[in-house]
């Protein structure tokens, strides 16, 4: 039992309201008041549901949860990246850049390099394959490395990308789809550059419906 002061009293049975406690204030003969507190006994807990009986195939049985949806869409992992070996760059090398194609107005086509001086350029040549390699020279910026898809161009010209060969070599790697003559040239450019063009004659065939074609980008040789 506590004897408290009226104001300490009822601020003890607030307090005490909102637990699980029973309590009763009493006024004494001297003015207090006394407060009897009992622990109020805990609920029951609620009892178990009972068990389901078994079904007899009479009551329609609650349906499985169904999977989790995966929504759909497009995903990709970008392949973690092969530690390379820093090359050495010779400042006496030639830098291949803007690698390009076009179309003439004649239905042959040109692929074309920028170069920032004169390489020495062997030609390999395969059955549907024709290789350049530029000696003397490198790609710098890896952009340059892109392919050129020729998809909806009529052209014997499939694809055709700069890579970098072993050190002091890029190379111009041109797909071809059909067996075709193609001649290569390097036209010497102001202040030591210098440009490799590659002609590329007429299809035999055509690979691409006149209605499906994409404008000719440039209408006639200069």
């Amino acid at each position: 039992m506590l004897r408290l002061s009226a104001l300490g009293a009822l601020g003890l049975a607030c307090l005490l309201s909102s637990t699980a406690l029973a309590q009763q204030v009493t006024k004494t003969e001297d003015g207090g008041y006394k407060i009897q507190i009992e622990r109020a006994a805990a609920p029951a807990p609620a009892p178990a549901p009972a068990p389901a009986p078994a079904g007899d195939g009479s009551a329609a049985e609650a349906p499985a949860a169904a999977p989790p949806s995966q929504a759909g869409g497009y995903a990709w992992k970008d392949p973690p990246r092969r530690s390379r070996r820093p090359v050495k760059i010779d400042p006496r090398w030639a830098i291949a850049t803007f690698p390009g194609f076009r179309m003439n107005a004649d239905g042959t086509s040109e692929i074309s390099v920028q170069l920032s001086k004169k390489p020495e350029v062997e030609v390999r040549k395969g059955e549907r394959t024709v290789t350049l390699v530029l000696k003397n020279s490198y790609v710098r910026w890896s952009t340059n490395t892109l392919p050129l898809i020729t998809t909806h161009f009529n052209t014997p010209v499939s694809s055709a990308r700069l890579t970098r060969g072993k050190a002091g070599e890029t190379l111009l790697v041109i797909q071809l789809r059909e067996v075709a003559d193609v001649r290569s040239q390097l036209q010497v450019g102001p202040r030591g550059t210098s440009v490799l063009r590659v002609s590329i004659p007429k299809p035999a065939k055509d690979y691409v419906a006149r209605d499906e074609r994409a404008p000719n980008p440039v209408l006639s040789r200069r």
